[in-house]
């Protein structure tokens, strides 16, 4: 890309060894007297027509062949290139060979300062246009952010879980010694990319030690997220890591680097084994047992309850309690046939017992810092008794030990019952008197409205997906 601008002039090809002898302070290109407008430089050099269009400034015809050849030159210049983009075209055939170098050099003048003068417009015009699509852009991406804001706030859309590698019964267990690393390649492409689990073994009991997961990208070497746990936050079974924002369009190949640092080596579940050494942690290894979630690219998204925010992301105002928590509900004591999760429905079914009603329990679902708890409601069926719905909250330290008894609500951690007819959806709302200390049960709690008797089949009593707001303090 030149930095100077160079300006040529054009003459036919009989009058190229003519304009050497001008003395002209530009270069000359020889136009072809054909229909083809080809160009070429004095030592015979091809020029590219679009550098001819871009530099040109003058047109001159020195001699009667000379005008002759350029019969229709205009018409042919203006066919290729568009309308009012051939330069002028100074006659100087007629005039006397001494005369020719002068008039030569103020038809070049000429044609520099209007050439001069366009470029000034078009530069102008250039200038406004930018500043429109600065303006727009803005207005763009301000209308954008409000939407994402919009629907960030209002609609409960979960994370999809796009892939999981199960974990595989009797596999060998794979290690990390204290102070080693490993990678894992992930079973998937990194566009929308927003969560990774892996999973511990149930007899996993490291008290103290920490857990960095990086996450990269293969391709172009960056490191997108990182996390570091402590094992005194470390749980048996499926360790969730997120992403506020979901990773962008560009499709790249996601990889996680794990180091661990604690006194004895840490015991990571496995799964299939893949016949391509890149997936392998260790080669001939099994690969390790992942869940991968996916949302749209790009985007901010609620985080589940329950997942290790990225090290250095912005605070998480709510958490999402979607499927994935409501699918690990603990119901009461044999009351297990009465509380499940529906597909069909969407949500956690606690149907009320004939006696004193049902409650699920969302273990450990409620992290510090959250102060309100919202969440639809609604009785999946046409017609039946009316059921009662309430919300609760109790410290994970004060779980009952008994399986068959609900915990004593403090003061404000307990909604009232709301009645429901049948078909009727509603949204329960718990406003706590101050934010959570210490992470909470959650109890999603039916009952049969006084009066009503209970049927054979009991009520379709159903939990949505609910949000904890947190209170950081703004």
């Amino acid at each position: 890309m030149q930095s100077i601008w160079s300006p040529v002039v054009l003459v036919q090809d009989c009058d190229l060894k003519a304009a050497a002898t001008l003395g002209l302070p530009f270069d000359v290109l020889g136009v072809a007297a054909d229909a083809g407008l080809t160009f070429r430089a004095a030592d015979g050099t091809a020029v590219d027509a679009a550098a001819a269009l871009r530099d040109a400034v003058a047109h001159l015809v020195l001699s009667a062949p000379g005008a002759r050849a350029a019969t229709g030159f205009e018409t042919a210049f203006a066919t290729r290139f568009g309308t009012g983009t051939c330069p002028a075209t100074t006659d100087l055939s007629a005039v006397p060979a001494a005369d020719q170098p002068a008039a030569a050099l103020a038809a070049l003048a000429r044609g520099a300062v209007a050439a001069q003068g366009v470029a000034l417009q078009r530069n102008r015009q250039l200038t406004r246009d930018l500043a429109e699509l600065r303006l727009t852009h803005d207005q763009t991406q301000a209308a954008f952010a409000a939407l994402e804001s919009f629907f960030y706030g209002a609609v409960r859309s979960e994370r999809r879980l796009f892939r999981e590698l199960t974990p595989v019964r009797n596999n060998p267990a794979c290690l990390i010694a204290p102070g080693a690393t490993l990678e894992q390649r992930l079973p998937c492409d990194s566009v929308g990319l927003s969560d990774v689990a892996l999973c511990l073994p149930k007899t996993f009991e490291a008290e103290t030690g920490l857990l960095t997961v990086s996450l990269e990208l293969a391709e172009s070497g960056a490191q997108i997220a990182e996390w570091r746990i402590a094992a005194a936050d470390l749980h048996p079974g499926w360790v969730r890591l997120a992403l506020d924002r979901a990773l962008g369009p560009d499709a790249q190949t996601p990889q996680l680097r794990l180091r661990w640092q604690g006194d004895e080596q840490l015991r990571l579940v496995t799964s299939v084994t893949h016949p391509d050494e890149r997936f392998q942690p260790r080669p001939g290894a099994p690969l390790l047992a992942v869940q991968v979630w996916k949302y749209i690219p790009g985007t901010r998204v609620a985080s589940e309850a329950g997942s290790h925010m990225a090290h250095g992301a912005d605070p998480v105002d709510r958490w999402l309690l979607g499927r994935s928590v409501m699918t690990a509900a603990v119901a009461r004591a044999d009351e297990g046939w009465w509380v499940g999760y529906s597909d069909d429905f969407g949500g956690l079914m606690v149907r009320p017992g004939p006696e004193d009603g049902s409650a699920a329990r969302l273990e450990g679902v409620l992290a510090r810092g959250v102060a309100q708890i919202s969440g639809g409601v609604k009785t999946e069926q046409a017609s039946g008794p009316a059921v009662e719905y309430a919300l609760g909250v109790s410290p994970v330290s004060a779980r009952p030990r008994s399986g068959g008894s609900a915990p004593d609500f403090a003061p404000g951690h307990c909604t009232a019952w709301l009645a429901l007819p049948p078909g009727k959806w509603a949204e329960l709302q718990l406003f706590l008197p101050a934010p959570l200390e210490e992470p909470h049960d959650l109890y999603l709690m039916t009952r049969l409205a006084p009066g009503e008797t209970a049927q054979s089949t009991p009520p379709d009593a159903c939990f949505f997906t609910l949000t904890a707001e947190v209170d950081n303090g703004r």
